[in-house]
């Protein structure tokens, strides 16, 4: 139970800069583990044509001017990194063939394709829809920031 506070609050102190390194590492790595599964091919290549449209969208996002400012990008790279752990999981499951039975794992499959698109669908929108240009900070930065400010105007 220690173990899972101190590993949230690593995560928490994580900038969006090393959330993009943490997630731009993983990408090859997930990649190159896919590549290695010979059971359920056809899903594997499903979620492999996925992992290889990550980069592309990390670079767009990355690229954004509000990128580091805005709250948004932490969360999203935060659940890319995530599935790219998963990603990598299932594939040590698959090789050592030590899952519950072909259906789990077809439902598992199944499952991580989504969340692979569902990232890439957030990161396209999170891009598209102009929201990193409402740059928004933690809710104790916002609250300190807005101190100051009601001073000099006496409210």
């Amino acid at each position: 139970m220690v173990e899972d506070g101190e590993k949230n609050s690593v995560v928490d102190r994580l900038s969006t800069e090393e959330w993009l390194s943490c997630a731009q590492g993983l990408v090859p790595k997930a990649l190159e583990k896919a590549r290695e599964v010979k059971g359920f091919p056809g899903r594997w290549k499903m979620i492999i044509s996925k992992l290889e449209q990550i980069p592309s969208r990390l670079s767009d996002l990355s690229s954004h001017p509000c990128f580091s400012k805005n709250a948004l990008c932490k969360e999203q790279l935060q659940a890319v990194s995530k599935t790219l752990n998963e990603a990598i999981e299932l594939r040590s499951f698959c090789v050592k063939e030590k899952y519950e039975g072909k259906l789990r794992m077809q439902s598992d499959l199944d499952a991580l394709a989504g969340k692979l698109d569902l990232n890439l669908r957030d990161c396209g929108l999170l891009i598209k829809t102009g929201v990193l240009g409402e740059v928004s900070f933690p809710s104790a930065v916002a609250s300190t920031s807005a101190e100051p400010e009601a001073a000099v105007h006496g409210t």
